[in-house]
């Protein structure tokens, strides 16, 4: 297995690399804008949760730190995935 294929023509293909498109946009890009719109996505989740729960649940004593737990947690997790931190 000399980097031949079974039939002897041809080379070896890595099954896991990333194909290139045939338009000339980077991969990475395309990431960038997709972790874009979902950190836009959740934005905007998160107001419109935070603003329900303090305008039907203002007198729970346990709105303001479940909301805060809830952003905490998910930055911590956005924040982990555009950084790529392992």
């Amino acid at each position: 297995m000399n980097g031949t294929s079974a039939a002897g023509a041809g080379t070896y293909q890595n099954p896991l690399q990333v194909p290139q498109l045939p338009f000339s946009v980077d991969a990475s890009s395309i990431l960038t804008v997709l972790f874009f719109i979902i950190f836009v996505v959740w934005v905007v989740y998160t107001l419109v949760a935070a603003y329900h729960w303090f305008r039907y649940s203002h007198r729970s004593w346990l709105a303001i730190p479940a909301v805060t737990a809830y952003v905490f947690g998910s930055l911590i997790l956005i924040v982990y995935i555009a950084t790529g931190v392992s």
